[in-house]
């Protein structure tokens, strides 16, 4: 299978990206979320948008994924996961803070590094909770294109071959998309040591080998398209409403849930399914930093490509 994403330019314009004759139509037609402006994102030039655009991509060629694939035609196996799960709520102990990928496409790095992290946390493999390196993938992961994106096949071999830096010993200095190159030693000057995979799983179209994995493994790796009404959303569960493609955004899920409201007895009760995904465009953005969207339905491709990683239990 090679599936190749690449830049849409659609969504670049010489006047401001976020006006509010859109933002009226997303919140008249949005069942599910509110759309707003961030003050962060409000006054986007044409350059300024160039360069977001350019870190929501992941370019993605992946012609080797079927090596590990968790399957999406499997029927004989029994997958046991809890009904709804929220990483945040079940090991509080291992969040730290969401930080900004910047103006650097990234967000291959920052999903990756940290679902490496959360999943070692989750599974008592570090003492404290760490934050590992996403600026180490950006800079030595010479498989991937730096602040031009990443493909999950070539993140996932680096971390099982090569491994990863602390962010303490390597950190994150690509905001504005200047390319660091690989560094020899940590900021300290005190030797770089890496962490390294055992391996990892894709599960590309298995919901619930996803949802197995996030609950019973750790959070796990995922991409999406992003869309222009996407950098509209403040809060509740997304959907897709308005705007055309501009690229492909790695993030990473951390959980999925189910959201009733209206009246049961009266058959009117709605019921939406959903995933928890934590976002690298800092805490000031959606829900502190992370946002839920429709589950099951394969909304905006993120059901199609997502990858879990695997440790030995004793390192």
């Amino acid at each position: 299978m090679i599936t190749l994403f690449i830049v849409l330019t659609s969504c670049l314009s010489t006047q401001p990206m976020l006006n509010s004759r859109i933002l009226a139509h997303i919140n008249s037609l949005s069942k599910h979320w509110t759309a707003g402006i961030s003050e962060k994102f409000r006054a986007l030039t044409r350059d300024d948008i160039e360069l977001m655009t350019m870190s929501h991509l992941v370019h993605f060629l992946d012609a080797n994924a079927h090596s590990h694939l968790a399957g999406r035609t499997e029927k004989n196996i029994n997958y046991d996961y809890p009904e709804s799960f929220d990483f945040r709520e079940e090991y509080p102990q291992c969040l730290l803070p969401t930080y900004d990928q910047g103006h650097c496409g990234s967000c291959w790095a920052f999903a990756s590094s940290r679902a490496f992290g959360d999943t070692r946390c989750m599974q008592g493999l570090d003492p404290v909770p760490v934050l590992y390196s996403p600026q180490y993938l950006v800079s030595c992961s010479l498989q991937n294109m730096g602040c031009t994106g990443g493909t999950m096949e070539d993140v996932g071999d680096f971390l099982r071959d090569t491994g990863i830096a602390t962010d303490t010993c390597v950190p994150y200095v690509d905001e504005d998309a200047h390319w660091e190159p690989c560094p020899v030693s940590c900021v300290d000057g005190s030797p770089i040591r890496t962490v390294k995979l055992m391996d990892f799983v894709r599960y590309d179209g298995n919901l619930e080998a996803m949802m197995e994995a996030i609950a019973m493994n750790g959070p796990i790796h995922a991409s999406m398209m992003i869309y222009e009404d996407f950098m509209y959303y403040q809060s509740g569960i997304y959907h897709f409403i308005y705007g055309s493609g501009c690229g492909m955004h790695a993030i990473e899920l951390v959980g999925y849930g189910t959201d009733i409201s209206g009246d049961s007895e009266a058959g009117e009760e709605v019921r939406v399914d959903y995933w928890i995904a934590r976002n690298s465009w800092g805490e000031d953005w959606g829900e502190n930093g992370y946002f839920r969207i429709v589950r099951g339905n394969n909304e905006c491709g993120i059901e199609n490509h997502s990858q879990g990683f695997y440790f030995r239990a004793h390192e």
